[in-house]
C-alpha cells in the first residue's frame, strides 16, 4: 500500500472519529492542542486571560438577555447586592 493511501485512510478514520465526538470532547482536544503551544509564563497568562474574557462575554450576553426580557432590572441587581449568602458556622 502506498504511503499516500495510508495517509488518506488515517485522515478518513480521524474525520469519522471526530464526527462521532461530542462538542465537549472536541473542545477538550482543541484545549489540549492550545495548551501544547504554551511555552512561557506570558503565554500562560495570555491564555488564561483569553479564556476569562470568553466566559465573561458569554455571561454578559446572558445577563443582557435577562435584562431585555424584563426578567431582571435595577431593583433585582440592588437586591442581589443586599443578599447575605455566607455559610452559617456553628460555634462549638
Amino acid at each position: 500500500m502506498k504511503l499516500k493511501n495510508i495517509f488518506t485512510e488515517i485522515i478518513i478514520t480521524f474525520a469519522e472519529k471526530i464526527r462521532s465526538m461530542s462538542y465537549e470532547q472536541i473542545a477538550r482536544l482543541e484545549l489540549l492542542n492550545a495548551v501544547n503551544n504554551i511555552n512561557t509564563l506570558a503565554d500562560l497568562n495570555e491564555f488564561k486571560d483569553l479564556i476569562a474574557r470568553f466566559f465573561a462575554a458569554k455571561a454578559q450576553k446572558e445577563i443582557d438577555e435577562l435584562w431585555d426580557d424584563d426578567k431582571i432590572n435595577e431593583n433585582t441587581i440592588n437586591a442581589w447586592g443586599e443578599e447575605h449568602m455566607r455559610t452559617p458556622y456553628r460555634h462549638a
